[in-house]
């Protein structure tokens, strides 16, 4: 893809939007326990992004309500029609995620974090690529790229970018930049 993955984690109390929204019994079938997982297209990823900014800077809690009441209404609106209501992201897969995030920067093999998550390593791979659109490997630099990002944007050095994120050196970051943006680092911070 020509652009950064992009994530957003929520996380509402059954409290809180069960007191907040008497339509939560409706609204909450589309979503399960251990969380859901959406793609979303370009519109709709700016339109969430900026509801989500919204959402952080108001400062009336009552207004704040209705937006969240909004943004759910939305979100279940896209995850119905994208997925079954059967079809709840396995909780496996939602805390592979979760690792993968926390621990971009370290080796990470399948084997390992299936043992981890007391998986088999086959169910994980199958499952991670059904709900998730890539493969584990995929979905792992892309979380390395986004964070290299960010970095470089900062004034980090290449090599030092490389190594806070999991890359083997900066030949290896600047590969991966060649082969997810077709482009090298600097001219992709240059444009971005």
């Amino acid at each position: 893809p020509d652009t950064l993955y992009r994530r957003k984690f929520l996380c509402f109390s059954e409290a809180f939007v069960s007191d907040c929204f008497p339509e939560w019994a409706t609204l909450s079938r589309c979503f399960s326990a251990s969380g859901i997982s959406a793609t979303l297209s370009e519109a709709e990823t700016e339109r969430f992004s900026h509801l989500i900014d919204e959402i952080e800077r108001e400062p009336v809690l009552f207004r704040k309500k209705l937006l969240i009441y909004y943004f759910l209404s939305l979100l279940s609106e896209v995850i119905a029609k994208s997925r079954p209501e059967s079809e709840a992201v396995p909780a496996y897969v939602v805390e592979a995620l979760r690792y993968l995030e926390e621990h971009y920067a370290k080796r990470i093999v399948a084997s390992a974090l299936a043992e981890h998550l007391h998986i088999g390593r086959t169910a994980l791979l199958t499952a991670f690529r059904r709900y998730t659109d890539r493969t584990l490997g995929e979905y792992l630099t892309q979380c390395r790229l986004r964070h290299a990002v960010r970095l470089l944007k900062s004034g980090e050095t290449l090599e030092a970018t490389a190594a806070a994120c999991g890359f083997s050196d900066s030949s290896g970051l600047v590969r991966a930049f060649r082969r997810a943006y077709g482009m090298t680092p600097k001219a992709y911070t240059a444009l971005h």
